[in-house]
């Protein structure tokens, strides 16, 4: 049995043939009295967790909140001694006491230099550098990072999907909601955050009003104000700039076949 926690929504049942599998992912704050984890079967060895925990909730409340979910999906389960996948070192405050056969820590970014990060969170990537018997980086300066950290580190640099991505180039019809954008089209899809050039997509967006901007990811807060400045003004110069918390996979494709 695999576990994984906080899995990146591109992350497939590829992965888990011939093995059962739960992704445990990011939580959903909302305006609720309960919290609940809900649990959706994508085929036949992997299921995806979402937990949903009011939004009123301190930050102590929602980490024994989120321990208890995963308690309760453990025994439920019947889940023991999983491989236990970690995608971010703040999980380790609600997942440290599951006994595992196996712990890997698939290190995606270096989340602590992000604008606004959990004071914390430095202290809990020690600690789960310290567990883990497995560490894969995203990127070649990540595993410069990480190899004096722990005596087995792995760079595993991002890749493209070619087979799932080339489908776009099969004539696929619009989504409803770029129909009405006219060409030529400029895409993104990834995470919206402080990383982002704001000011040079104001710049190009100045220099050519022409331009359509369609931009899909999830928006980190440290981005938000800067995000609806550009929206304002990429409106105001006639392109398009629109952003969305998420995107089905059918979506992405789409986009890439109308540029």
């Amino acid at each position: 049995m695999g576990l994984c926690i906080s899995a990146p929504a591109t992350f497939d049942d590829a992965v888990c043939a011939g093995h059962a599998s739960i992704f445990h992912r990011r939580t959903d704050f909302r305006k609720t009295e309960r919290s609940w984890l809900q649990l959706r079967p994508i085929s036949e060895n992997l299921t995806v967790g979402v937990p949903h925990i009011p939004e009123s909730l301190d930050k102590t409340s929602v980490i024994a909140t989120q321990r208890s979910l995963l308690k309760t999906l453990c025994a439920e389960s019947n889940i023991g001694n999983p491989v236990l996948w970690f995608y971010t070192p703040m999980a380790v405050s609600f997942a440290d006491d599951i006994r595992a056969a196996v712990v890997v820590y698939d290190c995606m970014d270096e989340f602590a230099a992000f604008k606004d990060a959990p004071p914390e969170l430095a202290e809990l990537e020690h600690t789960l550098l310290e567990r883990a018997d497995l560490v894969f980086t995203g990127g070649f300066s990540l595993y410069e990072a990480k190899r004096n950290r722990h005596p087995s580190v792995h760079a595993f640099p991002s890749a493209v999907d070619v087979a799932h991505f080339a489908a776009a180039r099969g004539g696929l019809p619009d989504p409803v909601d770029q129909a009405g954008i006219p060409h030529p089209r400029l895409g993104f899809f990834g995470v919206i955050d402080e990383r982002m050039d704001t000011a040079l997509l104001t710049s190009v967006a100045r220099r050519r009003p022409d331009w359509h901007f369609i931009m899909i990811g999830p928006v980190a807060k440290s981005i938000r104000r800067s995000c609806h400045t550009l929206t304002t003004f990429i409106t105001s110069a006639a392109s398009t700039t629109r952003t969305c918390q998420t995107m089905p996979r059918t979506g992405m494709r789409r986009l890439c076949r109308s540029r």
